[in-house]
């Protein structure tokens, strides 16, 4: 007889026990549900942040293309010299040449 309450008491406390892992596991999903937001969230928030960084180093390189554009120009390079040097179209340095031109006379 007591072999028997002691074996109901120790399955009551697994049930107990079971139940409260299932509680909790409840739990840790709602939980994870939240942190797998904020991290999507997160993911957006990097993501965007890289892609003004990428547009901010763009515009760097775009001016210092410019800037190398000019300064070769004025040492005397030709225009297919300064394709080749800084790896861009021959049409680009012709373009950038031209606004220069375009803006001087513009000042005058």
């Amino acid at each position: 007889m007591i072999v028997i309450v002691i074996l109901i008491a120790i399955i009551f406390l697994c049930l107990l026990l079971i139940l409260y892992l299932l509680d909790r596991a409840s739990g840790l999903k709602i939980d994870i549900s939240r942190l797998q937001a904020l991290c999507l969230e997160k993911e957006k928030r990097i993501e965007a942040a890289e892609k003004r960084m990428e547009d901010r180093t763009e515009n760097v390189n775009r001016l210092s293309t410019h800037d190398s554009v000019l300064e070769m120009h004025q040492a005397g390079e030709t225009v297919k010299v300064i394709s080749q040097t800084l790896g861009i179209p021959e049409k680009k340095v012709e373009m950038t040449l031209k606004i220069e031109e375009m803006k001087k006379d513009g000042a005058r």
